[in-house]
């Protein structure tokens, strides 16, 4: 008799952590989804799909879309141009070449942060090898605007350049929503 006491706790207890679970869950689609369409379409050696978004750009103006790949455990938000013919992301202070991966294709705005803070609303794009969320980022760096990754840990926003990884003190965070002043940004433009 004891035992079936103990069983129905233990389901009674399941239940509830399951529809606690089930409510929480469907609130943070719910919310995502609602004020956030963001979007990623997959893509592998150099495509860049239909609807994508213009991230980011070369020194000589060539247009850089925000991509994100798996790579050692881990889903990393980087950089694809056509010419790249992969989807490159920084990793272990290298630029690393990784297909397939996928694009983005809209929803958000960049928020302006530094030194590795993530401003309230940033969109998770991914996660390290230790689990730990990335967020997407993109700084000036050598006449460019190059997009990559940010979490806290790092100091600052990680990006590749010329095969190397270099960490920028200040950059921009794709946010969903954002509650701080107008940040006088340039608008992103939609391809295609």
């Amino acid at each position: 008799m004891r035992w079936r006491k103990t069983m129905r706790k233990m389901i009674a207890l399941s239940l509830f952590l399951l529809t606690a679970i089930l409510i929480l869950s469907s609130t943070v689609s719910s919310q995502s989804l609602d004020s956030c369409p963001v979007q990623w379409v997959s893509a592998s050696y150099g495509g860049i799909p239909y609807g994508a978004v213009v991230c980011g750009h070369e020194s000589d103006g060539t247009p850089l879309y925000l991509a994100r790949a798996y790579y050692n455990g881990g889903l990393h938000p980087g950089k694809v141009r056509s010419e790249f013919g992969s989807a490159n992301i920084a990793y272990g202070d290298d630029e690393v070449k990784v297909n397939p991966y996928d694009v983005y294709c809209g929803g958000g705005m960049w928020v302006a942060a530094s030194g590795g803070a993530v401003p309230a609303g940033a969109v998770i794009c991914g996660y390290d090898t230790n689990g730990e969320p990335l967020y997407a980022a993109r700084a000036y760096y050598a006449g460019g605007l190059q997009i990559g990754k940010v979490r806290p840990a790092f100091g600052g926003a990680d990006i590749t350049y010329g095969g190397y990884e270099y960490t920028v003190n200040s950059y921009e965070v794709l946010c969903c929503a954002w509650d701080g002043p107008a940040y006088p940004s340039r608008p992103t433009m939609r391809v295609g």
